[in-house]
């Protein structure tokens, strides 16, 4: 990127167009007017400009562009010189100085640059210098004039990217009488320079602290998971149901998110990982699981308040859950919670399919019809009959368990052939295949010593 000490340009030479511009709201800019017609514009107001060839090498469409901005100019022009009121005329006089050449009414003034900043003060100038026009008939006002001069910074910015960065960092530095920027709007921005290549160090420098990082994550969260399409649902209309709310989503949760993706996708691609990616795979997920989790995160998001924080248990009541909890999932989740060892729900979420249709057993019967159906069930296999203990063992190994809890669900959805193969295949279960008992090799039969007769030994039988 390169820039020229500031130059002096007429103000029809910027065309100041909503194609490079990356910020739309201006705000209230009824101060700005005034200020512009009491002193029109201050050449110490230096705007950022880059050429057009510049523009084109960024991936601009120039003519079409251009085209548009003399199009509006025209239209503007005819429009004025159609009005023949004292308001009208006024009107077409200051347009004439401003976007014709030498002012003399006769041709447009074609663009040669386009404007990077400046578009507060470009949508109100036109406005400001009829007032200041119209000024001059106060004889405090003798000798107003209009320079339509605009002092200007060229640049040429080496990518789209670099372009919007200084944009937008200028629009920070403009912080007298201007509109600070809604979180939305900065999303916005942040969406145009994530696409444009920027990196996340440059978001942070431009808004700096979690502002950033959260900016940045919910960008790299919309690329990871697109049929979620995060970044859209954030401009939704407020009545809409899938319209996500900046306040309640917070920057650690998805950025632990966008890494625990990283890390599943390396692992399923086969290449090495970190040893912080290694913890980001605890508890294990699949990158379907882990789209679902992040699916429900938002629709969380966007059903909450909007300025609430996150609320915790107190972790004298997380101590006690985990002490004396008679669920044990409950209880080495709440340990894992104390202590932060992730490993304590290993065995569980090893296989979550059974945790999976226990929730989904209770979800559809509730907690008294989960207990009816399975207690007989295991009972009646550890209790009356003989092998008891044995099949004890099998109802609370996982797969087993796995079967008991599937069948119950089926039979609660009126199913209940399911439940009665389970049941058959717990009562008689397959035997396992009769081991194959190796015979030794066959060997040649040799003379016995001794011509036959058994040989005498000198100890006694015991």
């Amino acid at each position: 990127m390169s820039r020229v000490l500031a130059i002096v340009l007429n103000f029809a030479q910027i065309a100041w167009v909503s194609a490079v511009n990356y910020r739309r709201d201006y705000g209230d800019t009824d101060r700005l007017r005034a200020s512009l017609t009491d002193r029109d514009w201050v050449q110490d107001n230096v705007v950022q400009a880059f050429p057009l060839d510049n523009a084109a090498a960024l991936g601009y469409d120039v003519p079409t562009m251009i085209a548009a901005e003399l199009d509006l100019r025209q239209k503007l022009w005819d429009t004025l010189k159609a009005d023949q009121s004292k308001e009208g005329l006024v009107k077409l006089k200051v347009f004439e100085k401003l976007y014709t050449v030498n002012g003399d009414g006769k041709r447009l003034i074609e663009p040669n640059h386009f404007g990077n900043s400046g578009f507060r003060r470009h949508s109100v100038y036109f406005a400001a210098m009829v007032d200041r026009w119209n000024l001059r008939e106060k004889p405090e006002y003798a000798g107003y004039e209009i320079s339509g001069h605009v002092p200007v910074r060229v640049m040429t910015y080496a990518t789209k990217a670099d372009q919007i960065f200084e944009q937008q960092l200028e629009n920070a530095m403009q912080n007298v009488g201007t509109k600070q920027m809604e979180d939305l709007e900065k999303l916005r921005v942040t969406h145009d320079l994530f696409q444009a290549g920027a990196k996340q160090v440059k978001i942070r420098h431009l808004y700096p602290g979690s502002t950033g990082q959260k900016l940045f994550s919910i960008c790299l969260a919309d690329l990871n998971w697109p049929a979620l399409k995060i970044y859209d649902r954030f401009h939704l209309p407020e009545s809409h149901p899938d319209r996500i709310k900046w306040g309640p989503v917070r920057q650690q949760d998805v950025t632990k998110f966008n890494n625990r993706f990283d890390a599943v996708r390396k692992e399923k691609d086969g290449l090495p990982l970190t040893p912080a990616e290694q913890k980001e795979l605890l508890p294990p997920i699949t990158l379907d699981d882990l789209q679902i989790a992040v699916d429900n995160y938002f629709r969380d998001a966007s059903r909450g308040k909007e300025d609430d924080s996150a609320k915790m248990m107190k972790k004298g009541d997380i101590a006690s859950l985990a002490r004396v909890h008679r669920c044990s999932i409950v209880r080495r989740a709440m340990d894992s919670v104390l202590g932060d060892v992730q490993t304590n729900l290993q065995k569980f979420v090893s296989n979550p399919d059974c945790i999976n249709l226990a929730t989904e057993l209770y979800d559809l019967g509730g907690q008294d019809a989960g207990k009816t159906i399975l207690t007989p069930l295991i009972n009646d296999q550890t209790e009356t009959t003989p092998e008891g203990k044995q099949v004890a063992k099998r109802v609370f190994n996982d797969k087993a368990a796995l079967a008991l809890v599937g069948a119950a669900t089926l039979l609660i959805k009126g199913q209940g052939d399911a439940l009665l193969k389970a049941i058959d295949l717990i009562n008689n279960p397959p035997p396992p295949p009769a081991p194959v008992e190796e015979k030794p090799a066959a060997t040649p039969p040799t003379a016995p010593a001794n011509g036959g007769k058994k040989q005498q030994t000198g100890g006694k039988r015991s």
